[in-house]
């Protein structure tokens, strides 16, 4: 019997650390990355969380961002959650996407969903 597999990933942090290590200009297949990282058990699902960036942050980051979520959405087993971004002072913080990965791993846990999860 195959090992059952969910992945859930942190949208900003991922995206922070690709920028950091990757050359400028690359683009990750996440199909593939999610292939990569399963090997042969069984992907169940892939869970990728990120915050909506405001249009009023920028329109053509938030037209951006709304082609990335909506190719993401086209990929098999994979799906978008949401949070939000908020202003606290001169800066803007993200909100609800740490909570909503902790509180789906532990209900798809509980759930007898899958068996190993990677973050």
């Amino acid at each position: 019997m195959a090992v059952r597999v969910s992945i859930f990933i942190d949208g900003s942090n991922f995206y922070h650390g690709c920028r950091n290590a990757l050359p400028a200009g690359t683009n990750v297949d996440f199909a593939r990355f999610a292939r990569k990282l399963v090997g042969n058990h069984q992907l169940i699902r892939v869970y990728f969380y990120t915050a909506v960036v405001r249009r009023e942050d920028g329109e053509q980051r938030y037209a951006d961002q709304q082609r990335f979520i909506e190719r993401l959405n086209h990929l098999d087993f994979f799906q978008v959650k949401l949070g939000r971004l908020m202003r606290r002072g001169d800066t803007v913080v993200e909100k609800g996407v740490d909570v909503n990965i902790a509180v789906d791993m532990l209900k798809y846990a509980v759930s007898n969903a899958y068996d190993t999860a990677i973050l």
